[in-house]
C-alpha cells in the first residue's frame, strides 16, 4: 500500500479515526506499508482503506516479496537448535548408541530447525 498525498495535502482531509490511523502509520513508514500489517497496527478494517482509495489518498497494489532473500553468507551459517531440539537429538543418539536398548524403546523424532520446535515420541516394543 502506498500513500499518494503528502502530509500537507492531508491536513485538510476529513478522515475518520481509523482512516487517520492508517495514514499516520503510512507516514511513519515512509509512505508505504504492507496492507495486512498496517491494518493490524491501526486496528482498522479493510473498508477504511477502501474509503482512502476512493478519496485518492492511498493506492493498494500487490507485489511479490521474497520472504527469505538470498543474502550470501546468511545462508552459509547453520541454524542453532533450541534446548528442546538438543534434548530430542540426545534421546535419539542415546537410543542409537544402545544405551536404551535394555528398556526396549523405539524413539521417533521430528525436528524442525526452521520453526524451532521438536517432538519426541517413545514407545516400548
Amino acid at each position: 500500500m502506498r500513500l499518494l498525498k503528502t502530509s500537507d495535502e492531508l491536513a485538510d482531509e476529513r478522515l475518520g479515526v481509523k482512516q487517520r490511523a492508517v495514514v499516520e502509520l503510512l507516514l511513519e513508514g515512509g509512505g508505504t506499508g504492507a496492507l495486512s500489517e498496517v491494518l493490524s497496527a491501526a486496528g482498522a478494517p479493510r473498508s477504511s482503506v477502501k474509503s482512502l482509495e476512493k478519496k485518492g489518498i492511498v493506492e493498494v497494489s500487490s507485489e511479490k516479496v521474497m520472504r527469505m532473500p538470498r543474502l550470501g553468507s546468511a545462508f552459509d551459517e547453520r541454524p542453532v537448535p533450541n534446548d528442546k531440539q538438543v534434548a530430542a537429538v540426545a534421546e535419539v543418539t542415546d537410543a542409537i548408541d544402545g544405551r536404551r536398548s535394555d528398556q526396549g524403546w523405539r524413539v521417533a523424532v521430528c525436528l524442525s530447525l526452521r520453526s524451532g520446535t521438536a517432538f519426541t515420541s517413545s514407545s516400548a516394543r
